[in-house]
Order: C-alpha cells, then sequence, then structure tokens
C-alpha cells in the first residue's frame, strides 16, 4: 500500500467499490453519449431505491431514438422500468423497459428504454420512474437535444459556496446562473466547494438553484463539501466520484480530488493544510484507461476541485501523484484541466509556467483555475466571474476572456458576472397579447444563441409571430405556454425580439 493510499484510507473520504460502465447507443445522428464511472461508496443496506443515474449533477444528454440508461440502487429486483420525461406541463409518452441486475452488484440494477421520437422540444427534462408502486423524480436530469453538435459552447463555474446562514452566495448564484440561461450554452460544469461547509440546509439550497438550470450541470465535489454531510451530495446531486463521459466531439472526465490534506499539528492552518488528499494510484490508473477509450479526435477536458498546478509552489494543488497525473493528461491528449479551489483566475503550461499577461498558451495541456462565481470570499477588486469554453471539431478555440475587446482572449481571465441581461417590455407575466424583449451584451464576444423565454396566453389559436430570432418550442405551463426564442446577439451590443399571439 503507498503512502497515498494509507492518507485517503484514514481520511476516508474516497472509497473505490462499485464500477459500472454504461454505454449508450442510437441510430440519430452518429455516435451515441458513453460514460463510464465509480460509484462513491457500497449502497447496502439501502432503506428506499434511489435513481443513481441520471441525476440533477450527472444528467444524461441523448436525442430522440438514443437509449437511455438508468441505474437504480434497490435491495429488492425491480420488475418494472416506466420512464417518464417532463418540462413545466409538457409530458413526453411513457416508455417502458425491465431492469437487468448488474453483475456481481446485488444493489444495482439498469434499465434501458428509447428515447421517443415524440421529443422535438431541445430542453433539459425531469425523469420519472415507475417502479412498483415507487415513484422517483429527479429534476433536471435528461436533456433531450437533436444532435450532438460539433460546435459546443461549456461554461464552467466554481466555488459557489451556498450558505444557509449567509444568503448573499445564494442570490450571486441565482444572477449568474439567469445569465447562463440567457447565453444558454451546451452544459456547465460545477468544480467543488459547491456549499460553505457542507451542511445538509446547504446542500437542499444547492439543489433549488441547480434546477434553475435550463442546461445540464456536470457537478464534483470539493473540500469544503467534505467539511459536513456529504453523503447529501452523493445521495442527492451526484452519485459518482470520478466519472466521464463523451459527447460526441467533446470527452469529459471528473476526478474526486478529496478534501483538506492535514500536514499540521493541532487546528487547522490555512498555509500547511490547504493541500487535496488526491490523487490516489487508483484513479491515476483509470483517467489513463478512460481517456485511451475516449473519441478519437475529442476536445478533452478533465476537471475537479483542487488544482494539479497553483500559485505558490503548488501549496494549493493535489497532495499526492501530481506528477503522474500531469503525465497522464500529456500522453492523452488533455487540453484542458479545470479546477477551482484558489478563487483567482489562473493558467499554467505543462512546464508550469504562469500566463500573466499577453495571450494564453497554445500548448497542450493548460491547468486552468477559475475565480469564483458567487463565493463570500474573493481577491479585492476582482469581479465574480464564470469561464466559457468554445470547442470546435473537437478542438478547443477559447477558454479566456477577452478583457480588453480587441479580439485577443488574455492570458488567464474569465467572464465577469453581470454583463449580459434582458428586460421586457410589457412586463413578462403572461397577460399581454405581444411582448418585446430587450437582450443586453456587455460581453467583448458574440452569444451565437442567445435564448430568451416568453410567458404568453396559451389561447392562441394561430400561434406566435416572432421578430428579431428564432422560436425553438412552445411548452404548456397551466393558462400559459413557454416560447423559447433563440438569437444572436453581437459582442458590447443589444438585440430586440418580439414575439407577438397570432
Amino acid at each position: 500500500m503507498t503512502d497515498a493510499d494509507r492518507t485517503i484510507r484514514r481520511v476516508a473520504v474516497l472509497s473505490l467499490s462499485l464500477v459500472c460502465l454504461l454505454r449508450s447507443s442510437g441510430e440519430a445522428g452518429g455516435e451515441a453519449p458513453r460514460f463510464r464511472g465509480h460509484l462513491h461508496e457500497p449502497l447496502g443496506p439501502l432503506k428506499h431505491a434511489r435513481i443513481l443515474r441520471p441525476t440533477i449533477g450527472l444528467p444524461a444528454i441523448v436525442r430522440p431514438g438514443d437509449r437511455l440508461d438508468i441505474l437504480l440502487g434497490s435491495q429488492r429486483r425491480p420488475n418494472r422500468c416506466r420512464i417518464t420525461l417532463s418540462r413545466d406541463d409538457l409530458k413526453i409518452g411513457a416508455t417502458e423497459g425491465r431492469f437487468d441486475n448488474i453483475t456481481g452488484q446485488k444493489e444495482l440494477w439498469k434499465c434501458s428504454v428509447v428515447v421517443p421520437a415524440a421529443v422535438t422540444c431541445p430542453l433539459l427534462y425531469d425523469l420519472h420512474l415507475d417502479t412498483d408502486g415507487c415513484s422517483l423524480v429527479q429534476p433536471n436530469a435528461v436533456h433531450v437535444v437533436p444532435r450532438l453538435a460539433d460546435e459546443l459552447i461549456c461554461i464552467q463555474i466554481t466555488d459557489t459556496e451556498i450558505n444557509d446562514r449567509d444568503p448573499s452566495p445564494a442570490r450571486r448564484l441565482a444572477s449568474a446562473i439567469e445569465e447562463i440561461n440567457l447565453i444558454r450554452p451546451d452544459f456547465v460544469i460545477a468544480t467543488g466547494d459547491l456549499t460553505y461547509d457542507g451542511r445538509a440546509a446547504q446542500f437542499e439550497m444547492l439543489i433549488d438553484l441547480l434546477g434553475r438550470l435550463e442546461v445540464p450541470v456536470f457537478t464534483q465535489i470539493g473540500n469544503a463539501d467534505y467539511h459536513g454531510n456529504e453523503a447529501v451530495y452523493f445521495a442527492r446531486v451526484n452519485a459518482y466520484r470520478d466519472y466521464a463521459v463523451d459527447l460526441g466531439s467533446v470527452h469529459l472526465a471528473a476526478l474526486d480530488s478529496g478534501t483538506n490534506y492535514k500536514q499540521s499539528k493541532g487546528s487547522y492552518n490555512f498555509a500547511l493544510d490547504n493541500q487535496g488528499t488526491g490523487l490516489i494510484d487508483e484513479q491515476i490508473a483509470w483517467l489513463d484507461a478512460d481517456l485511451a477509450e475516449a473519441t478519437p479526435g475529442s476536445a478533452r477536458l478533465v476537471f475537479m476541485h483542487f488544482p494539479a498546478v497553483s500559485q505558490l509552489g503548488n501549496r494549493a494543488s493535489i497532495h499526492f501523484n501530481r506528477e503522474r497525473f500531469k503525465a497522464c493528461c500529456a500522453r492523452n491528449g488533455v487540453a484542458l484541466v479545470l479546477s477551482g479551489h484558489t478563487h483567482v483566475d489562473s493558467v499554467f503550461d505543462q512546464a508550469e509556467k504562469l500566463y500573466v499577461a499577453g495571450l494564453a498558451p497554445t500548448t497542450r495541456p493548460c491547468y486552468v483555475q477559475t475565480a469564483t462565481v458567487s463565493s463570500h470570499t474573493r481577491m479585492p477588486l476582482l469581479p465574480y466571474s464564470y469561464r466559457l469554453i468554445r470547442m470546435s471539431g473537437g478542438r478547443v478555440v477559447s477558454f479566456t476572456y477577452d478583457t480588453g475587446g480587441d479580439g485577443r482572449p488574455d492570458a488567464m481571465r474569465s467572464a465577469p458576472v453581470g454583463r449580459v441581461s434582458v428586460t421586457f417590455d410589457p412586463p413578462n407575466d403572461g397577460k399581454a397579447s405581444a411582448v418585446t424583449a430587450t437582450i443586453k451584451n456587455g460581453l467583448n464576444e458574440r452569444l451565437d444563441r442567445a435564448t430568451v423565454v416568453f410567458l404568453m396566453s396559451s389561447s392562441a389559436e394561430n400561434g406566435f409571430a416572432v421578430e428579431g430570432g428564432r422560436q425553438l418550442c412552445v411548452v404548456p405551463d397551466g393558462a400559459n405556454v413557454r416560447v423559447h426564442v433563440q438569437a444572436r446577439v453581437n459582442a458590447r451590443s443589444e438585440r430586440v425580439v418580439r414575439v407577438v399571439r397570432r
């Protein structure tokens, strides 16, 4: 047993246990999403059945006609698998299948169903599972897309630090989520310290906030989340400690970098105890094998909470296997290693050179840290921010913000929160027959698919006329409907979109 293994087992945070390999296949649009990962811990004995995947923090991205795999933890064999997808009052007809046991894991059951062709709205859906008189729901668990796009946009948020004793981080994250919904990336990754100190109430607040996202979010746990009741995270948000997802031209791999590695004597010492207890030998081997199986030519992103390379002599990085991890990433063509923890923007190359001025490095991999999006602690004078990553044809096109607005992305900066907004005239409350939205883009880059949701009366027998944008779909919601409209907004400009009831 290595020293790393002894340390991990002593702090009891990274139990290697169940390994599941789940793959989806389908005829629509080529290679379908694939998934593999480690569950956090053995499941039994379970008092109640629960959905392990997909979940709000580990959603499935599928197309009509793809196979959707549902993983269930249950002590008893479930006989029936009846799946329904819903969004507001839009319900997609049920599809049925049967559960099969995962070989060697008596508490694990997998059901595969085909996503109905009737799913025509490219939205994020709640998953409803009915089995043997038990009804289970996972919010925001299934994202249906017409195809796996070649050009993708990802937004990284980190160190949200939701606190039930301080409402300000939740307010800031709610505002950032409104902005993210307007930008409408393909997916979001959240790289740990999701809560302030891991209290159950904080995870409940987090789930409510993540439920407001209009796009799928892939989460990873951070050291602060381990300081309380991390079991709530694994039970309610994401059951997996390490996992990977193939999304066509993009491959995501997430690693649990652990809690604080204690080197000082006595109480917590910020200078000495600020490294992570990851990564253990098995995680490096797992990542190496996963990246070897990734779609050839895909843009490969690895994300975790603790960085592999950090400021001040790596005093805020992973403690174990740092060089082995870097070698694994370089050997397997990883483009970006995304992390948080330090609450500041940083970009390092493989030689651990910090890029402060000028342009970001063109060599790969890059080791990237992103400033906090909502925490009460941040660097003075720096804005709350998120990182906007553009990918095309299996290549990362940009991952830093153009601070000067001259078409030259900065060496390391992420995008400031508060630059994108929408206003409605008259109010967007479902009462008016015509509503105008003004989208304001204060960022120094173009938004290709800014999306606005109009609340309109459902009495429009002849539908709606859209000016200045493209109607995506109409979703029933009580006495109203939600009209989703997409538009392109140039950098530092406004776009007016109008919806009129015919």
